[in-house]
């Protein structure tokens, strides 16, 4: 390109202080979004390394704003700006931004229960929770690491998968479907959890499908209504049924089973904490 070429091509386009300026987006954050290939240059000088944009990326860079003003992660502003349909570029806007409610209704419950432990506030516990006894049975199992918003759109995928398998194999699903949580599951930590189906007659495992034999144990369980079976909600009950085992001078316990959920096709939930009761049950 020769110098009046060149001169011309930045004449018509704005350097990036300008544009920075222009856009309400910090230098840095332009340096980082051209990095990440979300907002590239228009042009680069190749002698100064000096970058400069054209006048109708102002657009582009105003909707990057907005999807930060969102709280929205870089990966997921990636996979917005490069959903082929306005219906894709939604749905992900829409599961962000359900994401983000998630943890602003997380924050809160832990700031109401803050308060109440500051101002020694007696826990209540709004459901009734009783001990079960849980015979040994054989479950077809997925087992993964991931965050609460990935985890809570992977489930009837990972159900209808297992199911499918199930009777494919010519066995039968003989209950209801359960989720053992082998570490804490929420925005930063990723379990993991394993999802599965029990099962009668024969399956064998396959890849992801892992067959489980469970054994027999006991536990507290509680079963919340539908309106509290949703995260952050449902931490609220698994707090409840924790604190019962406890009251009842139970020794919490993960052997030989770990705490899980049953989740019931009324969209109930049943929590279950198995416990060591010292022949006392």
């Amino acid at each position: 390109m020769d110098d009046a070429t060149l001169q011309s091509k930045i004449d018509e386009t704005l350097a990036l202080g300008q544009f920075a300026r222009l856009s309400q987006l910090s230098r840095k954050a332009l340096r980082l979004y051209d990095e990440l290939g979300i907002l590239v240059p228009d042009y680069v000088d190749p002698s100064s390394s000096y970058r400069y944009y054209s006048p109708d990326q102002l657009e582009r860079a105003r909707f990057i704003r907005l999807l930060r003003g969102m709280e929205m992660p870089l990966a997921d502003i990636r996979r917005v700006l490069a959903a082929t349909t306005a219906e894709e570029a939604l749905q992900l806007v829409s599961e962000c931004a359900g994401e983000f409610e998630t943890r602003v209704k997380s924050v809160r419950r832990a700031s109401e229960k803050v308060f109440a432990y500051l101002r020694k506030e007696p826990e209540t516990i709004m459901f009734d929770i009783s001990v079960k006894k849980f015979p040994a049975k054989k479950a077809l199992t997925i087992r993964k690491h991931m965050l609460v918003g990935p985890f809570q759109r992977f489930i009837p995928e990972a159900l209808r998968q297992i199911s499918t398998y199930v009777v494919e194999s010519g066995a039968v699903i003989s209950g209801d479907p359960f989720c053992f949580y082998y570490g804490p599951l929420n925005e930063t930590d990723d379990g993991p959890v394993e999802i599965g189906l029990p099962f009668e007659g024969e399956v064998q495992p396959n890849g992801e499908f892992q067959v489980r034999e469970i054994p027999a144990h006991q536990g507290a369980i509680g079963t919340t209504p539908p309106e509290q079976s949703q995260f952050p909600e449902i931490i609220e009950a698994w707090d409840a049924v924790e604190t019962w085992v406890q009251r009842n001078n139970f020794k919490l316990s993960d052997n030989p089973v770990c705490c899980y959920e049953i989740w019931h096709e009324d969209r109930r939930i049943s929590i279950v904490q198995p416990f060591e009761s010292d022949g006392k049950t």
